[in-house]
């Protein structure tokens, strides 16, 4: 059972109320130090495992288990509460035009009139201010994993697991944003949230009397209506789903004759809702940092020379020092590309915010990854193919159908080399050089396009190397082991 913090006296926390557009102070009136926030008594967390020996040399294991997890910055405990009135506000003094000041460095800025806080313990969250929010009663995310394995035995030292394996996120961040903005302006609202009454939608160049469509992107933000609030929120929101399913596969050679080895490759997809709230169902989409296809190779070989090898092993010590006592171990990965949307041009003439995506047209998109060009220091994964083919324009107050994500960026490889060697001094203590070649070959991997925008000019190029990416590095270590 986890309960909500405290704050440590009267008036040292305010939690925001989107229901009532009221910050509860602690402390005053009816509300605790904890702000009457609720608890949660659903937080049972089961775990099953269950594994059956098909013959001797297969056996079948599956699972599946709950977690929660307390939450980061500020979604479950820690400093929102003390980051809203009547505790702390950020305040922002402008000039009135040009050549004029905001204020005297003498006298300092106007100090900011912090409200008295009435009987009742509320003040109003009013217009113009960002407050910290999150949910009430405490919201933990909550992961379901299960899995089904079957192991098989290929010798008495190789074996090879296929397995499939899952999870499913509930109340989880959306994408990798802390915090979601629940005033965004969407493109339409319905009559029931407008303040005529009447359904209302975004139109730059509205017609003249127009009741129906506007240019006032504050008339579309949700909390309008409702509150008159034209400002942006921070939700720690913990109100997402997230889910993996993979197929994994694993061979292990366990070590022996002075080699152990273990590969192990996924297909797997992961699928999330982007950064946006009040364009939720249209943000759904592959997640943004997992590779469809990865395999990875480790393991270690010890050189089979010297008086511990088997060949050369009647030489003379000193010629043992020199050929004998040798290990390479290896890392190596490669995988497919991380996951990319892309854009258009106009975007901000059809909707006033949100996803800026075209609609999937009947062409095709071709991405090819051309040689690294020496003079703009660059490498082109597409080139732009405007409107009218792969992708189209959408209307007016539409989002386009061009999923997110949809679309694979260059692949990544690399493989580190580490050579070891050990001199016996005595029984009890060795001297050990390693060597290591991290990004061996060398081998440069591209990150996505910085530009996906499907009808600009310069899109399509590619500046950067791919995130954990580095140039070839040797590292050098002398180790005394006793």
């Amino acid at each position: 059972l986890y309960f909500p913090e405290t704050v440590n006296g009267k008036g040292q926390g305010g939690f925001p109320d989107l229901n009532t557009g009221q910050i509860r102070v602690a402390g005053y009136g009816p509300f605790n130090t904890a702000m009457n926030v609720g608890k949660t008594w659903k937080t049972l967390a089961p775990r099953l495992g269950v594994a059956y020996q098909l013959n001797p040399k297969t056996v079948i294991r599956s699972g599946y288990g709950r977690s929660f997890d307390i939450g980061v910055f500020g979604s479950i405990f820690g400093h929102m509460v003390t980051q809203n009135l009547p505790v702390l506000v950020n305040q922002f003094i402008g000039n009135s035009g040009l050549d004029t000041q905001a204020f005297n460095l003498a006298n300092g800025p106007t100090a900011f009139t912090f409200p008295t806080i009435p009987s009742n313990g509320s003040i109003p969250i009013g217009v113009g201010n960002n407050v910290k929010i999150r949910n009430d009663p405490n919201v933990f995310p909550t992961i379901d994993a299960w899995n089904i394995a079957v192991q098989r035995q290929l010798s008495n030292t190789t074996s090879v697991t296929v397995a499939y394996v899952g999870n499913k996120g509930t109340h989880t961040f959306m994408g990798d944003d802390k915090s979601t903005n629940p005033n965004e302006p969407a493109s339409c609202l319905p009559a029931s949230q407008s303040v005529t009454g009447q359904g209302l939608c975004f139109n730059p160049n509205p017609p003249a009397n127009s009741l129906t469509q506007t240019s006032d992107t504050s008339e579309l933000r949700p909390y309008f209506s409702k509150f008159g609030w034209t400002q942006d929120l921070t939700y720690y929101h913990n109100g997402f789903d997230t889910n993996y399913n993979a197929l994994q596969l694993t061979f292990e050679k366990r070590f022996s004759q002075g080699l152990q080895m273990t590969a192990n490759y996924a297909f797997q997809r992961a699928y999330n809702y982007g950064s946006n709230e009040v364009y939720k169902r249209f943000q759904h989409g592959r997640t943004d940092d997992l590779r469809d296809n990865q395999l990875t190779l480790f393991g270690n070989y010890d050189l089979p020379f010297g008086k511990k090898g088997r060949y050369a092993s009647g030489v003379p010590t000193w010629v043992d020092y020199v050929i004998g006592g040798y290990t390479l171990t290896t890392s190596l990965n490669w995988a497919s590309g991380l996951p990319f949307s892309v854009s258009y041009q106009e975007c901000s003439a059809d909707v006033p915010s949100g996803p800026c995506r075209p609609n999937k047209g009947s062409g095709s998109f071709p991405l090819k990854l051309t040689s690294y060009d020496t003079t703009t220091h660059s490498r082109t994964y597409f080139t732009p193919p405007g409107l009218g083919g792969a992708f189209t324009r959408p209307s007016l107050d539409q989002t386009g159908t061009s999923p997110r994500n949809a679309f694979n960026g260059p692949g990544f490889f690399n493989d580190d080399l580490a050579l070891l060697k050990t001199f016996t001094i005595r029984e009890s203590v060795a001297l050990q050089f390693r060597m290591d070649a991290f990004n061996l070959f060398n081998h440069i991997n591209p990150g996505n396009p910085g530009n996906t925008c499907i009808d600009c000019s310069g899109a399509g190029v590619i500046t950067g190397m791919a995130l954990g990416d580095v140039p070839r590095q040797l590292q050098f270590a002398l180790t005394l082991k006793f």
